[in-house]
């Protein structure tokens, strides 16, 4: 029997909540389409290669999203949320800094499991493993996992959709310059266009809708979109971009737009960024827990906390800046 990857089962959902998330994308794709700005098709590409982040092709306006990429994708949202809900039950029961461990986080070496298998997507293509979860297992817990997915996917697909609707193709021969012959002042440029897109998808995910509940689903799918981007950089130097603006910043720029008044919901996406960033910087071993000597020099709040985390990434940033634009005065 064929192997059918179990993201194929979300394509049709994925077009709908594309399509149909709200009345504004709705709207707006309708008028993209008939204009024959945005193609009504979108391309999933079953390539079984390293994995790609979705891309437009400005030539003729069709939106393509990578398989292996839309796996990498639901999995990371999974443990995201899993990893969420383990911290607040550890918080709960603990006035101490809480940390992972197999005797404090039930079902962790599953969870260690399903990461490991993501990470091996980035370079090498593997069939979903049947005893992991999956988007069809039935689970309420995937069900959820199900929405989140399909709202942080909408938010990347319409990231790539404002290039067309911002007549980025005016700009195709700057983007499809080599690195090496662009001025600081067209890099800045680039930068801006990848910004502008950044403020078109969240502004046509959450479609003007006022209710916080609709708004909070939406927003913390964004973020862990742009945390699973986050994590499919391979070393540190790939922190700093040139032609996009660095994902740690638009994380800053797209957390900071939204204060939630329900406090559940505003820790949820203060946790979740605490996660995602501390998972990077264990990942690439960057030391980042303070030697904290008593409990009158720990953080009060999430501000604190990932305000020495996104420290900690700038100056990572600077130890590889110097030789990073080395390398690009070397390439001229």
């Amino acid at each position: 029997m064929e192997y059918i990857s179990p993201i194929k089962h979300l394509y049709d959902r994925i077009i709908e909540y594309f399509y149909h998330n709200n009345p504004l994308s709705k709207d707006r794709l309708t008028a993209l389409a008939e204009q024959n700005i945005v193609s009504r098709a979108i391309f999933f590409n079953p390539d079984g290669g390293y994995i790609k982040t979705p891309m437009v092709h400005l030539e003729n306006g069709e939106v393509e999203i990578q398989e292996s990429y839309m796996s990498f994708l639901w999995c990371t949202i999974y443990n995201f949320v899993k990893m969420n809900e383990a911290a607040r039950k550890l918080c709960l029961s603990s006035d101490d800094v809480v940390q992972f461990n197999l005797t404090s986080v039930e079902n962790l070496e599953h969870m260690n499991d399903l990461f490991g298998w993501i990470l091996s997507l980035q370079t090498t293509y593997s069939e979903w493993p049947e005893n992991f979860p999956s988007p069809i297992d039935g689970s309420e817990f995937s069900n959820t996992i199900n929405v989140i997915f399909l709202h942080a996917l909408s938010y990347l697909l319409y990231h790539e959709v404002a290039h067309l609707a911002n007549n980025h193709k005016t700009y195709l021969e700057l983007i499809n310059s080599r690195l090496e012959d662009l001025t600081d002042d067209e890099l800045y440029q680039l930068k801006s266009l990848e910004v502008e897109a950044d403020n078109y998808a969240i502004e046509l995910l959450l479609g003007g809708n006022p209710d916080e509940d609709q708004t909070y689903i939406r927003v913390i799918g964004a973020i862990m979109a742009q945390l699973s981007n986050l994590l499919l950089i391979q070393n540190v130097n790939g922190l700093t971009q040139l032609k996009h603006p660095d994902i740690d910043q638009r994380l800053f720029n797209l957390s900071h737009r939204y204060k939630f008044e329900n406090q559940v919901y505003q820790l949820n996406i203060e946790q979740t960024l605490n996660i995602g960033l501390s998972l990077f910087l264990h990942i690439h071993k960057i030391e980042y827990l303070k030697d904290i000597p008593d409990q009158s020099a720990w953080y009060e709040n999430f501000d604190g906390i990932l305000a020495h985390l996104y420290q900690k990434l700038d100056t990572e940033k600077e130890k590889t800046k110097d030789s990073f634009f080395s390398a690009r005065e070397d390439m001229r």
